[in-house]
């Protein structure tokens, strides 16, 4: 229970900046029971030799929890929230919904100094945390931690997909644009799509029925800046237009985002609605 503690403690650190007392204690629960769940296997495949030797079993709980915890030391410890902060009752509104609880994912990244190879790399990594980023960036990011610095070429299981960026080699342009889907990998009738710049995203829903105030086919412009839960979504008017359209040919023109992803469905959608 310690170790799995340990292993979710930089998510938990961030956790307890905005979760009350109730909320974080379930938050502690969940880390315990999934950080205990993955070291017992861990364990497991370890200690498939060991014939249930209770000192071959020891010795190697040890080193296991031991390599855990030098790995998190040597190469950084890395976490996203996925589901959302946004609940109404027993239900994650990111199941039917999205808000800026749900794309606003909390983040956090340590990265250790001894693998840097000069200060400019950390000093982007600082600035980078300050702009728009993704989930999506934080595998490029680990990967070229892996890899000593030089992330391996793409392959074709990323073909086709929205893809992040090293944040730790590239520096964020002020004005990124990234788009949120749900069901990505699903042919469903129903969906939330989201064109996300930092401060805003032109939002679109189509699910079955409404929720938190939003209808079952509707778009609005999400702001991300302090507000009342209904405050934060207003309907597309032609500033609005403007703003995003704006916004598209910025995607448009940024050479990081594959081709197929410009001219998905999401962003198809997206240029008719401002008439781009």
């Amino acid at each position: 229970m310690v170790a799995a503690i340990i292993m979710h403690m930089p998510g938990l650190w961030v956790k307890i900046q905005f979760e009350d007392m109730k909320q974080y204690i379930n938050s502690m629960l969940a880390a315990i029971t999934e950080g205990s769940f993955l070291l017992l296997l861990m364990q497991l495949i370890c200690c498939a030799g060991c014939n249930m030797n209770k000192l071959l079993w020891t010795h190697c709980s040890v080193v296991v929890y031991g390599c855990h915890l030098a790995v998190s030391a040597l190469i950084g410890s890395f976490g996203a929230g996925f589901i959302g902060e946004h609940v109404i009752g027993k239900m994650y509104v990111r199941l039917a919904a999205f808000s800026p609880q749900v794309l606003s994912t909390a983040s956090y990244i340590y990265y250790p100094s001894r693998l840097v190879q000069d200060t400019t790399t950390l000093e982007r990594l600082r600035r980078n945390t300050q702009k728009l980023t993704t989930t999506l960036d934080l595998f490029p990011t680990i990967q070229s931690i892996l890899h000593g610095g030089t992330p391996p070429k793409e392959d074709n299981l990323t073909e086709g997909c929205m893809t992040g960026i090293d944040l730790a080699a590239v520096e964020i342009r002020d004005d990124r644009v990234v788009v949120a889907s749900n069901s990505v990998s699903t042919k469903k009738k129903y969906h939330l799509w989201a064109l996300m710049a930092k401060e805003s995203a032109l939002y679109h829903r189509l699910q079955k029925g409404s929720l938190v105030g939003q209808g079952p086919n509707n778009t609005y412009v999400m702001s991300f800046k302090e507000c009342e839960e209904r405050s934060c979504f207003s309907e597309l008017d032609e500033p609005g237009k403007d703003q995003f359209r704006t916004a598209i040919a910025t995607f448009k023109n940024d050479t990081s985002i594959r081709d197929e992803v410009k001219e998905s469905d999401l962003v198809n959608f997206f240029e008719r609605l401002v008439n781009y």
